[in-house]
């Protein structure tokens, strides 16, 4: 087993030309130690490059980003309206409105 270490170790020894093989280099050395170090584990290796810059998004992307996200749900909506069942009573335009802001005590008898 490697350990931190070892593999901190292994991975400085490689040499880097090529970025797009050094995963390759650092398994294949991985093997050349024991072969069954590659074989007994499930082994995933990720290859990271810092370069201190984040990716920055335009100023119209960012203002329009929660419209298209209403839109994302525009497909939901109608399929739950689809799905609905018929109403019996034709619909009040306002009355769920008023209901909402009547206080509480006018409710009382």
């Amino acid at each position: 087993m490697l350990g931190e270490r070892g593999l901190l170790k292994l991975v400085q020894s490689i040499r880097v030309e090529e970025p797009g093989k050094v995963i390759g280099r650092v398994l294949d050395t991985i093997a050349l130690q024991s072969p069954q170090n590659l074989i007994g584990d499930d082994v995933t290796v990720l290859l990271f490059r810092p370069n201190g810059v984040g990716m920055r998004v335009p100023w119209d992307t960012r203002l329009t980003a929660p419209f298209r996200l209403l839109a994302a749900f525009r497909p939901l909506r109608a399929r739950r309206r689809a799905n609905a069942a018929p109403r019996s009573e034709p619909r009040q335009p306002g009355r769920r409105h008023v209901r909402a802001f009547q206080s509480p005590l006018s409710e009382r008898k």
